[in-house]
């Protein structure tokens, strides 16, 4: 039962949604954002979920930690 309430928990603690002024705005954020996102893939197995706080965090191998954010799911 204590799993299933931390996964409720994080799965709803969001922040609250971006407003921007304008269309041009917004496509300066998204770009901002693609130009330091990464993806990254590990095998399942080099994966090792833990708890920090109120956190999901993902150890995975070489590239460390990792946290989730809105769009992960």
């Amino acid at each position: 039962m204590s799993n299933l309430m931390h996964v409720h928990r994080e799965l709803f603690k969001r922040s609250p949604d971006e407003q921007f002024g304008s269309v041009d705005s917004l496509f300066t954020h998204c770009e901002a954002q693609r130009n330091v996102s990464r993806d990254v893939w590990r095998p399942p197995q080099d994966v090792r979920p833990r708890t920090q706080g109120d956190s999901l965090i993902l150890g995975a191998g070489a590239d460390g930690d990792l946290s989730l954010n809105d769009w992960s799911f």
